[in-house]
C-alpha cells in the first residue's frame, strides 16, 4: 500500500461540461513499478487496454501497459473532443477528434516502445491522463487509497518507484522480496518502507528477459 501522505494533496477545482455534469474529482490513484527488473514471469497475454471521456473527465487517469498493446479511446459525453497524443511510445503525436457519444478508436500507434504518453483534450484543457507503457510485467495502479499488488517478483532487493502526474520525478522506495512469500510492504511519506507478515506463496516463473525503466514526466493539472 502507498500511504496517501506520501504524495501531494490534489486541489479538486470543479469544471462543467457541455453535458450539464461536473467533471469528476482528480483521481488518487498512482503508478508503481520495480526499476531495472530483468528476470521473472512473461509479459501479460491481455495487450489491451482501455481510456474513456465522461462528463469531460478521462477514465482511467493512468493507463499502464506494455510494449505493442491495443489502446481502445472511447467517448461516452455528448460533447466535442479533440484528444492529442504525444510521448516517446507515440512516432509523431496523435490526434483523434470525437464528435458523437459511442465513438470509439482503436490503436496499437500509442504503445510502439516503453515510455510515457501524455494525453490532453485541446477542447477542455483540464482533461488530462497518462499511458505507461513497459516491456517488463512489474507495474500496478493503485486504488484511490493506495492498494496495489506485484505477483510472482523473484526475490531479492529492488527499487519500487511510485508515481502520480502532480509530481516531478517518481519516489523511490528500496524494497525486500523474499522467496516463496508474501511481503505486505506499507510506503509511507519519509522514505520509510514497512515489511509486514511473511506468508507463503506459490513457486516463482523463472523466464529470463531485459527491461527498461521508464522515466515519468511532470504536468501542470
Amino acid at each position: 500500500m502507498v500511504d496517501p501522505t506520501a504524495l501531494p494533496a490534489i486541489d479538486d477545482s470543479t469544471h462543467e461540461c457541455e453535458t450539464g455534469k461536473k467533471t469528476p474529482p482528480h483521481s488518487r490513484a498512482a503508478l508503481v513499478w520495480i526499476a531495472g527488473l530483468d528476470s521473472g514471469k512473461a509479459l501479460p497475454v491481455e495487450k489491451r487496454a482501455d481510456l474513456g471521456s465522461e462528463d469531460c473527465g478521462l477514465d482511467p487517469s493512468i493507463v499502464a501497459t506494455t510494449v505493442g498493446s491495443t489502446i481502445n479511446v472511447y467517448n461516452d459525453d455528448a460533447a466535442l473532443h479533440r484528444f492529442v497524443f504525444k510521448g516517446k511510445p507515440v512516432d509523431n503525436a496523435v490526434t483523434m477528434p470525437f464528435f458523437n457519444t459511442g465513438q470509439v478508436v482503436a490503436s496499437e500507434r500509442l504503445t510502439k516502445r516503453v515510455g510515457v504518453v501524455d494525453v490532453v483534450c485541446t477542447r477542455h484543457p483540464w482533461m488530462r491522463a497518462t499511458i505507461a507503457v513497459f516491456d517488463q510485467p512489474y507495474f500496478a495502479v493503485t486504488d484511490e487509497s493506495g492498494r496495489f499488488s506485484l505477483d510472482s517478483v523473484p526475490p531479492g532487493s529492488y527499487t519500487l518507484m511510485v508515481w502520480r502526474p502532480d509530481l516531478d520525478k517518481p519516489i523511490e522506495r528500496k524494497i525486500r522480496v523474499t522467496g516463496q512469500h508474501t511481503t505486505n510492504l506499507d510506503i509511507g511519506p519519509e522514505g520509510d518502507e514497512t515489511v509486514g507478515d511473511q506468508t507463503a506463496a506459490g513457486d516463482i516463473p523463472s523466464t529470463t528477459r531485459r527491461s527498461t525503466t521508464i522515466a515519468a514526466k511532470s504536468r501542470a493539472r
